[in-house]
């Protein structure tokens, strides 16, 4: 059973000590301890000092008295025996160490002399007045001296003596600023430390935001004090943070739903955006009725090409096409006819052209087209395909042949706008028109 309490205290001690605040705590309180404890040796020490001082004086002062009559006797009857015992029984005090009977002149009645002790304490031979001779007048029935008595007085033995009572002083004021401290170190432990450690580990090990787990009270604290009152308002803070944080999470699990159902809707919105826009670009650059590119599209991708005979010399050529006796078939079959014919002209093509051709509707009857070419002889050859691919073309309820003249420019080292190589393509279209229809013309004759 004993043992098992001492394992307890063991444990305890380990657990008190393991805390940073208690070490403070041990630290603060023996340093306190310490010095209230010395500062009480101290004093003690001084008023020892005193009373001891004040006692040697006192005994010295009787000693000598009750001596100087004896000696005084000694000195009238020249009795050097008495002179004699009278300094045996002097230096046998501790404080004297040396004593001589003297006559008037150098002569000397008796005189005896002990070893002189010595202090061990560093520091200490100043105490009790330290070593001094005092010589007093022998008289014998008048005021005349017939002698002196010098006595050497040495209060070593006095100091070693007083040494050793302060030393004892240290110690038991040291013992009892331990005992002081410890004592103390205890009563803040179970007051104070305990639950503030038993506090501090419950804040550590809690998890507020662990999902599932109950927020339990600390160990019951014996005292009903503030100690208590701040450990149930940080379990009260403790579980209100604990749902906050619940309804956190799951505000924050709705939010990202929202998010995702947002993100998935912004998405969709971005596609159909998208789309649309493509939808218009189209709309914007295509014709309707033909499904061609439109004017705006053929000048944009002219630039391109442009731009790209200055920088790499891909030379191309312009080709501008015309439905011969197009208003014809408008005036007599009916528009719908026509837009048909136009539609079918727009098929032919788009089939018979290459992916980096750009075939366009100019506008009515008329096509223009941006061809890839090496030479004026390749650009004739090109336009010479688009002129049979429209030769071989029937249409129902059309009674004759279509038919389309071609004008074709070609790209050339004063070319810097795509206007020129147009009016050269639509002067090579004229002569075509005024030369029979239905044939192609360049503009090498211009």
């Amino acid at each position: 059973m004993p043992t098992e309490r001492l394992r307890r205290l063991g444990r305890g001690i380990r657990t008190a000590l393991g805390s940073r605040l208690a070490r403070r705590q041990v630290r603060l309180v023996l340093i306190v301890a310490l010095g209230v404890g010395w500062l009480l040796s101290a004093l003690q020490i001084a008023v020892d000092y005193r009373a001891y001082r004040d006692s040697l004086t006192t005994q010295l002062d009787q000693l000598v008295t009750t001596t100087l009559s004896t000696a005084a006797a000694a000195a009238w009857q020249l009795d050097g025996q008495l002179a004699r015992v009278v300094c045996e029984g002097l230096t046998a005090h501790p404080a004297i160490d040396g004593c001589v009977l003297r006559l008037p002149g150098p002569l000397s009645l008796g005189e005896t002399r002990v070893e002189p002790a010595t202090t061990w304490l560093p520091l200490s031979d100043g105490l009790f007045g330290g070593r001094q001779r005092r010589e007093l007048p022998l008289r014998h029935e008048g005021p005349k001296a017939i002698g002196r008595l010098a006595l050497d007085l040495n209060p070593a033995s006095a100091v070693n003596d007083f040494s050793r009572r302060v030393l004892t002083h240290l110690l038991t004021g040291t013992l009892r600023a331990l005992v002081l401290a410890l004592v103390l170190f205890a009563v803040f432990h179970v007051l104070t430390l305990r639950p503030i450690t038993r506090l501090s580990r419950f804040l550590s090990d809690a998890d507020p935001g662990a999902a599932g787990v109950e927020l339990t009270r600390p160990a019951r604290h014996r005292h009903d004090d503030e100690i208590r009152s701040l450990e149930t308002a940080t379990l009260g803070l403790m579980q209100t943070v604990s749902r906050q944080m619940a309804d956190l999470k799951a505000a924050k699990r709705d939010l990202e739903h929202t998010n995702r159902h947002l993100e998935d809707r912004i998405r969709a919105r971005t596609r159909e955006l998208e789309q649309a826009m493509r939808v218009m670009r189209d709309r914007a650059y295509t014709d309707p009725l033909t499904g061609l590119a439109n004017r705006r599209a053929f000048f944009e991708a002219a630039a391109d090409y442009l731009a790209r005979w200055r920088r790499d010399g891909e030379a191309f050529a312009v080709v501008l096409a015309d439905l011969d006796e197009f208003k014809a078939i408008n005036d007599r079959l009916g528009h719908d006819l026509g837009d048909r014919a136009l539609q079918a002209v727009a098929d032919g093509w788009r089939r018979t052209c290459r992916q980096d051709d750009c075939i366009a509707r100019f506008g009515g009857e008329e096509f223009i087209g941006l061809f890839r070419v090496d030479d004026r002889d390749q650009a004739r050859e090109v336009a010479e395909r688009l002129r049979r691919e429209v030769a071989a073309l029937r249409l129902e309820d059309l009674p004759w042949s279509l038919t389309v003249s071609l004008g074709v420019a070609l790209v050339g080292p004063g070319d810097e706008a795509i206007d020129g190589l147009v009016t050269r393509a639509d002067q090579a279209l004229y002569r075509a028109k005024r030369g029979g229809r239905n044939r192609v013309e360049d503009d090498a004759a211009g």
